[in-house]
């Protein structure tokens, strides 16, 4: 899984654009190539000074990557600061129950 991470993160910083179903979308394709199934609602959020940015609508999926989320993951938060996000790689195998989770900071 790290090694996907790193992957992942990788290509994400050859972008220019990026929306965070895009980028959901990603994870699964790479946990496919692992030989795995992905898992998780989200494939990460955003952070930063506490307490860190929250949408107006608290149901909004608009500060995670998530499939439902069009927003360039690029995009500048609402005072003009370039936004920090947490990227979750989840895999996991159903048949042998069996899974692991690797996050970190992009």
């Amino acid at each position: 899984m790290e090694k996907a991470w790193y992957e992942t993160r990788a290509w994400i910083n050859s972008q220019t654009q990026l929306s965070a179903a895009d980028l959901f979308q990603y994870t699964r394709k790479k946990a496919r190539e692992y030989g795995w199934t992905s898992a998780g609602e989200i494939a990460g959020h955003i952070v930063g000074k506490f307490p860190h940015e929250q949408p107006a609508n608290p149901k909004s999926l608009e500060l995670d990557i998530h499939p439902d989320n069009s927003n360039d993951l690029f995009l500048r938060d609402a005072n003009g600061n370039k936004r920090h996000w947490i990227l979750e790689i989840h895999f996991v195998d159903k048949d042998n129950k069996i899974g692991g989770y690797f996050e970190q900071l992009i």
